[in-house]
């Protein structure tokens, strides 16, 4: 089954119907966040707070793989709704601090946002505009209209179109190189590139917390920082709708039947017939020089772990030729 893609399902949503704009929220903003904070999965009856009683332990899956779906829902939920994105992170959070915003805002996401907060929020999106606008930003969700994200949903509706749709051709006529990747409209592509040069940056990411521990909480009565180091990764940010509809889309691209990500140095590799079977079996596929060097690693990677194994074994042995020989030495 092809996998979910927000690009893909933009596509099919009206932007004019709350409901499937309700449903585009949901998937992709507050699932991602339930999913990393192992919380369930949002249903359309699940109440404003009911599914939380049926809640085990919750626990964090640190794995990283979880950043860049719940950064760009954070982003798409910044933009759309600006007002409710206190607790969450706003877009000025996520262009300064990613990872806080990625951290503390999947949580609070996670935890104090139901399906019918979505609904209600949407539905602001759709109301008339008023001169009053609100001057203190509400840690609780509020609806309230959006024009501008509207009309920049709708927007890269027209452009995923254009991107989908037949190429253009540079002249009268138009040679492809039948090397696997993917034909887009020429103009339509260069848009795209604007976006993502202007929305999207690539960031290095940190994994970990700081936490505080109070004075009165400690026996000599100091102020304490735990610090957990979890390292670095680096990461694409999209800062607002726009970016993240572009990096969903393009990242796409690399999912070409003949177009893989190598399994050595995680860049693109243009698939050859054999490596097209392997791929479709979920397995690695590596640029000819990344599978020498990914057999050399293997086979040092090995010779490392047996080393302490074969010392061990022989350790007798060897203790026992050297006293044999110091034995031989001996007057």
């Amino acid at each position: 089954m092809e996998p979910r893609s927000i690009a893909r399902d933009l596509l099919l949503v009206d932007a004019n119907d709350e409901k499937g704009l309700t449903e585009l929220v949901v998937t992709y903003a507050v699932a991602p966040a339930r999913r990393m904070w192992s919380l369930a999965e949002p249903r359309s009856d699940e109440g404003d707070d009911g599914w939380k009683r049926d809640q085990g332990a919750i626990t964090l899956d640190e794995s990283t793989g979880h950043f860049a779906p719940v950064i760009a829902g954070l982003a798409l939920w910044a933009s759309l709704f600006p007002y409710s994105a206190v607790s969450f992170a706003d877009r000025s959070d996520i262009a300064r601090n990613p990872s806080s915003a990625f951290m503390d805002g999947s949580w609070h996401m996670a935890m104090f946002t139901s399906y019918g907060d979505v609904a209600e929020l949407v539905h602001g999106l759709y109301l008339d505009a008023t001169d009053a606008s609100p001057n203190v930003a509400s840690r609780h969700p509020l609806p309230w209209p959006n024009p501008d994200a509207l009309a920049e949903l709708r927007r890269m509706q027209a452009l995923l179109g254009r991107l989908v749709g037949p190429p253009s051709a540079w002249g009268d006529i138009e040679i492809r190189s039948e090397t696997g990747l993917q034909h887009v409209d020429v103009a339509a592509a260069h848009d795209m590139d604007e976006i993502l040069h202007r929305d999207v940056h690539r960031r290095l990411v940190w994994f970990g917390t700081v936490d505080p521990i109070l004075p009165e909480e400690t026996p000599e009565g100091e102020m304490l920082v735990v610090t957990n180091d979890g390292g670095v990764f680096p990461a694409l940010v999209p800062e607002t709708i726009s970016g993240v509809i572009a990096v969903d889309y393009t990242e796409g691209l690399a999912l070409h039947r003949r177009v893989a990500v190598c399994g050595h140095c995680n860049r693109a590799v243009v698939l050859s017939n054999q490596q097209v079977a392997r791929s479709r079996k979920g397995l690695a596929v590596y640029h000819e020089s990344c599978a020498t060097e990914h057999r050399l690693s293997y086979f040092r990677d090995y010779q490392r772990r047996r080393e302490p194994e074969v010392t061990a074994r022989q350790r007798p042995k060897i203790v026992a030729a050297n006293e044999k020989t110091e034995r031989r030495v001996l007057p």
